[in-house]
C-alpha cells in the first residue's frame, strides 16, 4: 500500500538493487545487499531485523521474503514497520482486550448472578417451608421449580413432611390411648426420668399424693412427695435391674397406706432412662385388718373369763363333783 505512514514497502533484487520503494525514489536509494534481513532472506528464505532506518530516521522492524519461492535469488521484498507504530498497535491491541476482558467479566456476572438467583430463590423458599416442617406445619408443600436437583429434593422434603405427619398421628393416637388407660386406672402411676424429676403423672397419683400434676411434672420426686419412705422407694427401682415391691406409709391425722411396685424404664438404646411407679391405695384394707384383729382381740378378751370358768367347773365334776347332786346342779 504504498503513501502508507506505517508500513513501507520495499522490493531488492539479489544484487542489492532496489527496483521499488513505497516511501522514497528506488533509483536514487542505495544498495541493500548489505542488509541482514535481506542477506537471510536469500539464504534462509525468511529475514528479520530491527534497527534504525537511514532513510526515516527511527527504529523499524524489518521484514524480508523472495518474491518467487520457486526461484528465491531473483529478488525479495521487505516490510518495514516502525517500532513506535507496533508498540502503539500492541497498546491498542491491549487496551481492546482488557475492554473485551471487562465486558466478558460483567457479562459472566450478571449470568451468574441470574443464573444464582434462579437457584438461589428456590432454596431460600425450601428452606422457609423446612422452618415451617419445624414449627409442626407439615400441611406445607414445597412446588417444583424445573430443575431436575432441586426437584429432586423438594420431593425429598415434601415426602419428609408426609412421613413426619403419619409418625407424629401414630404418636399423638399412642399418647391419647396411654393417657385413656392411666386415667381410668383407679391405681396411681408416675414416671420419672433417670434423674429421679417427674415426666409424667395420672390423675389417680395425683390424688393419692394430694398434688397437682401439672405442678409436679418437671420437679424431682424429693421435691413434690414429703415422704422419706416413697423417695428412697424410688432411687431403690432406678438403681435396681428387677422389678421393686414394697409398703409406704404416710403417717399423720389421715394415715394412708400404699402398696408400691416399681420397675426401671430403658430407651432405644437399652440404657437406663428412668422408672415407673404403681401406688395401691391399701388404706381401707389396712383399716379393715386392724378392725379385725381389734374385734379377735375383743373377743378373745370377752369369751376368755366364762370359758375359765366353765373348764374350772367341769375339771370339778371330773374330779368327783358328780357324786354329790347339789354341787352337780351348781355345777
Amino acid at each position: 500500500q504504498a503513501g502508507s505512514d506505517r508500513l513501507r514497502f520495499t522490493v531488492v533484487t539479489s544484487g542489492g538493487r532496489v527496483l521499488g520503494e513505497s516511501h522514497d525514489d528506488a533509483a536514487q536509494m542505495k544498495d541493500h545487499s548489505d542488509r541482514p534481513e535481506i542477506q537471510d532472506a536469500f539464504r534462509k528464505g525468511y529475514g528479520e531485523s530491527i534497527r534504525p532506518s537511514p532513510t526515516l530516521g527511527r527504529d523499524m522492524l524489518y521484514v524480508a521474503v523472495p518474491v518467487d519461492a520457486n526461484d528465491p535469488s531473483r529478488a525479495a521484498i521487505r516490510v518495514a514497520l516502525s517500532v513506535y507504530a507496533m508498540e502503539e498497535m500492541i497498546a491498542k491491541t491491549r487496551t481492546h482486550v482488557l475492554l473485551a476482558g471487562l465486558v466478558i467479566v460483567v457479562c459472566v456476572a450478571l449470568l451468574s448472578l441470574l443464573i444464582s438467583r434462579r437457584i438461589s430463590q428456590p432454596i431460600v423458599s425450601m428452606r422457609r417451608i423446612a422452618q415451617s416442617f419445624a414449627r409442626g406445619q407439615l400441611n406445607v408443600r414445597v412446588p417444583a421449580v424445573g430443575t431436575t436437583e432441586l426437584d429432586d429434593l423438594a420431593k425429598a422434603l415434601n415426602e419428609m413432611a408426609t412421613q413426619l405427619g403419619e409418625r407424629i398421628l401414630t404418636i399423638t393416637r399412642h399418647r391419647n390411648e396411654l393417657e385413656t388407660v392411666l386415667s381410668s386406672m383407679i391405681e396411681g402411676v408416675f414416671a420419672v426420668d433417670f434423674r429421679g424429676t417427674i415426666v409424667s403423672i395420672n390423675k389417680a397419683a395425683a390424688e393419692l399424693l394430694g398434688i397437682d400434676s401439672a405442678w409436679a411434672q418437671g420437679r424431682s420426686v424429693e421435691e413434690v412427695v414429703r415422704n422419706v419412705g416413697l423417695q428412697q422407694f424410688v432411687r431403690d427401682t432406678l438403681a435396681s435391674d428387677k422389678p421393686t415391691e414394697g409398703d409406704v406409709s404416710f403417717p399423720g391425722a389421715g394415715e394412708r397406706s400404699f402398696h408400691v411396685q416399681g420397675a426401671r424404664l430403658v430407651d432405644a438404646r437399652g440404657e437406663r432412662a428412668g422408672a415407673v411407679i404403681v401406688l395401691s391405695d391399701m388404706t381401707r384394707i389396712r383399716r379393715l385388718e386392724n378392725l379385725r384383729r381389734d374385734f379377735v382381740a375383743n373377743v378373745s378378751h370377752e369369751l376368755k373369763t366364762p370359758v375359765t370358768s366353765i373348764q374350772g367347773f367341769a375339771e370339778a365334776l371330773q374330779e368327783g363333783g358328780l357324786a354329790d347332786p347339789e354341787q352337780m346342779r351348781r355345777y
